[in-house]
């Protein structure tokens, strides 16, 4: 990736305010403290920028039920 930071916003039934500004260097940790919440159905990585969607991360989970609630 050629920018430093991006933007990682989680998605489901979550309070608001989770999104962060990450360094490169720090996405898959953050990825990971996000998706430690039960409720993270997915992780849209965005642009810090322009704010344009980059890539979306799925919960590799089989055993939740997160997709059948939306």
């Amino acid at each position: 990736m050629s920018r430093p930071f991006f933007m990682c916003a989680c998605w489901g039934r979550i309070p608001a305010g989770t999104g962060a500004i990450v360094p490169v260097s720090q996405i898959a940790a953050t990825c990971e403290t996000l998706f430690d919440t039960p409720d993270v159905a997915f992780i849209d990585v965005r642009s810090s920028k322009n704010n344009c969607f980059t890539f979306r991360i799925l919960r590799d989970d089989k055993n939740s039920n997160i997709a059948e609630r939306f």
